[in-house]
């Protein structure tokens, strides 16, 4: 089996020497770069394809980079949230159910009477 790896990456290898080298036979002919700012330089066409491609590519990657890094900001703000979230949730259940340690007490009423009058029901 490792033979057979050795083997597909020697013929990948040698495809991809056979490609370029065509690619260079094919755009030998001369092209003249007018960049603007200096006089116009002449280059072999594979070349300027070729840098044009590296251009492009490394464009894309920064581009890439700016959105991964955008993703890696929100993601460490949302983690931040829910650290807080988790902490607050933490320290509401550390807090007693009431001022006595029990839930409601059997002879407290569950609600509190209205101020300026009786009671519900007591009047």
């Amino acid at each position: 089996m490792t033979i057979l790896r050795r083997v597909l990456y020697v013929c990948l290898l040698g495809g991809l020497i056979w490609a370029g080298v065509q690619f260079v036979r094919g755009n030998e002919a001369a092209l003249q770069v007018d960049l603007l700012v200096v006089e116009p330089l002449t280059f072999a066409a594979w070349k300027v394809l070729l840098g044009a491609f590296a251009l492009g590519a490394v464009l894309a990657v920064l581009i890439s980079l700016l959105e991964v890094a955008r993703y890696a900001f929100v993601a460490r703000r949302y983690r931040r949230a829910v650290t807080r979230l988790e902490r607050e949730v933490h320290q509401l259940r550390n807090l007693p159910l009431s001022e006595d340690g029990l839930a409601g007490g059997a002879d407290e009423p569950d609600f509190a009477a209205p101020s300026g009058g009786p009671a519900p029901g007591h009047g």
